[in-house]
């Protein structure tokens, strides 16, 4: 009966808004709502925004801020209204003007949207890459090797390396319910265990894994990141942590599968070279603005496989490659952020606008910002216990006498994740997953062991 009568009275009112707008050409109406009715889930924090004027005369809203049609941030309001009212904004203004975008659509149209982007964020928030689960397959796969146990520890390792390939891939499928959802990342996760167990072929599916995902993050990202937006290895647009682009997490995973793949691409004809253009393609790719927009990946893939190939021709570390991969490595970010300052407003990147003064804060206060978040997410992230399982089976099971393309991945290992912990936000997940991949490799003293003397009995 209430909700009826405040119904009528919205409506009455909205008529004769609109009618004002129509008797007034040139006028923009805004109709928003400060916040999601205190009705709706506790993770749902998405709120209704209309504007009708003469530079939103029809379309869906979106912003650079998010770069996604019909989702827009509350720091996107007052940019607005300074553009509606033709005022230039202040310096270290957060957020920018929204725009429409599109054909018009209809109100089941909406609905539609936001109950697509609170199902894909109730998922994302529910599994968000699973670091618990990761760092206990990876503990089982510590303990499967002291035991002796090679054919689990190598199934465990595929099924921890399936995982951010499941959630990246997974989600393309029908959305059910998250009972069913969790089943089935259970599901395939049990397949690539039974199948990385047969230790003839577990590094072959590890590999396949990789090159999957590879592939399929390549193209993506080249296409409109579609399935950046719904990974269940993203953050959720509810958090208000990433809305476009690769995250943190599915970088450490490109850069750990190109580390994987390293040694069988070195031994190939030109394999340096053919390494060297790959990684480039990758890393060009996660930077790209358009892409995934994720400028942190420039300095972390130059120094990861720079150092790589420096190691590559000897068996010994060159220190003095070091301070050459990083001036390389900073003339190429300083080329990137000249380009960037210069594109408009809305394909500019947050690093971009760190440089204009227009991103809440110089580069040192947002430097400070994330150097904070990170020693929290250090000491209380589930990652760092994944972080650390990774590196101590690297660290007691990889091999001591390799030849110079294990060495070479040795290194790009270690200076890869170092450079994620040092030059990235959420540093402990990338480097979790990139040191999985690699400790997938054939890295693993044990389990490549063991499969040499099944292959002698056969």
């Amino acid at each position: 009966m209430h909700s009826d009568t405040a119904l009528h009275y919205i409506n009455v009112l909205w008529q004769g808004v609109w009618n004002w707008h129509i008797n007034h050409p040139g006028s923009t109406v805004m109709i928003l709502s400060p916040g999601p009715a205190h009705s709706t889930p506790a993770l749902d924090r998405l709120s209704p925004i209309f504007i009708a004027g003469p530079a939103y005369t029809h379309g869906i809203l979106s912003s650079p801020s998010t770069r996604r049609n019909g989702l827009v941030v509350n720091t996107d309001l007052l940019p607005t209204l300074l553009k509606i009212f033709q005022v230039k904004g202040t310096e270290g203004l957060v957020g920018r003007p929204m725009f429409a975008k599109g054909p018009s659509i209809t109100v089941n149209q909406w609905v539609e949207i936001h109950s697509r982007l609170y199902a894909i964020s109730l998922r994302q928030d529910l599994f968000g890459g699973l670091p618990t689960l990761l760092a206990l397959l990876l503990i089982a796969c510590c303990f499967a090797l002291w035991k002796c146990e090679f054919a689990i520890g190598s199934g465990l390792l595929t099924a921890a390396i399936s995982l951010p390939v499941a959630l990246l891939l997974l989600p393309l499928l029908p959305i059910l319910s998250v009972y069913a959802d969790g089943g089935l990342i259970g599901l395939a996760l049990l397949i690539f265990f039974l199948a990385g167990s047969m230790l003839a072929y577990g590094l072959e599916i590890r590999k396949f894994l990789a090159v999957c995902l590879l592939t399929t993050t390549l193209v993506d990202l080249f296409s409109g990141s579609h399935l950046m937006h719904i990974a269940w290895m993203s953050y959720s647009v509810m958090e208000a942590a990433r809305y476009t682009g690769i995250g943190n997490e599915m970088m450490g995973a490109v850069f750990g599968a190109l580390l994987m793949l390293s040694p069988s691409i070195l031994k190939m004809r030109h394999g340096s070279l053919l390494l060297a253009l790959i990684s480039g393609l990758f890393t060009l790719a996660m930077v790209w603005p358009e892409g995934g927009a994720k400028v942190g990946a420039l300095p972390v893939g130059i120094i990861t496989f720079g150092l790589l190939l420096a190691s590559k021709r000897t068996r010994r570390f060159d220190w003095r490659a070091i301070p050459v991969v990083l001036i390389l490595s900073g003339a190429v970010l300083a080329l990137v952020v000249l380009w960037d300052i210069h594109l408009k407003s809305r394909q500019r990147s947050q690093l971009g606008r760190a440089f204009q003064g227009d991103a809440g804060g110089s580069v040192l206060q947002i430097a400070q910002r994330k150097l904070l978040m990170e020693g929290h997410l250090l000491l209380h992230s589930p990652w760092s216990l994944a972080m650390i399982a990774a590196v101590f089976l690297l660290w007691k099971y990889s091999v001591r006498d390799e030849d110079s393309s294990l060495f070479a991945l040795k290194v790009g290992t270690t200076a890869g994740a170092l450079s994620c912990l040092l030059l990235n936000d959420a540093v402990v997940a990338a480097s979790a997953i990139l040191l999985t991949f690699t400790a997938g490799s054939e890295l693993i003293k044990a389990i490549q062991n063991a499969k040499v003397e099944i292959a002698d009995l056969h």
